[in-house]
């Protein structure tokens, strides 16, 4: 999530804070709970980058990435939180291979789940990166997961996996 989309999703959040104290008579009846549920699942998401603090005219630029080992213990951690089990292996770069230890500069995260070539299914989490900075290798597979309990819960995994990145 780039500090952009941050600003936004505060600015969602104090709009949905201010909408349920609001002592309005307006609001539809029911709308304040959904507002109550949809609060509770917001939250700040893992950092992926580190960025610099802002200069004289409000602008922030991307130092570097952080740690990948740290960012899928992270998440990996907030996924067992959330009682969404890992049952085959929990996230693991992929990137090691290359000894990439950091975040890339992705333009784009993906999460998604796909089904494995000889059995059970994987969650991948990927990166697009910007087509200037990548040359030839726009895509990038960051890390994955695999289970055996079928595709939906390797959907599970996803969508818990693409939350806490804020995907």
């Amino acid at each position: 999530m780039t500090p952009r989309d941050r600003v936004f999703h505060r600015q969602n959040e104090t709009f949905l804070h201010q909408l349920l104290w609001s002592d309005s008579d307006t609001i539809p009846p029911g709308w304040k709970d959904k507002v109550k549920a949809h609060l509770g699942r917001y939250h700040e998401p893992v950092a992926t980058d580190v960025w610099s603090e802002p200069n004289e005219k409000g602008c922030i630029t991307r130092l570097h990435g952080r740690p990948i080992d740290t960012v899928l213990a992270e998440v990996n951690a907030r996924i067992k939180a959330d009682e969404v089990e890992f049952d085959e292996s929990d996230f693991h770069s992929m990137l090691h291979y290359e000894k990439v230890t950091e975040w890339p500069p992705a333009w784009r995260t993906l999460v998604y789940p796909v089904t494995g070539g000889s059995e059970g299914h994987y969650v991948h989490i990927a990166g697009l990166l910007d087509i200037a900075s990548a040359g030839a290798r726009p895509y990038v597979t960051i890390a994955l997961c695999k289970t055996f309990r079928g595709w939906e819960h390797a959907v599970k995994i996803a969508e818990a996996a693409g939350r806490h990145l804020g995907v």
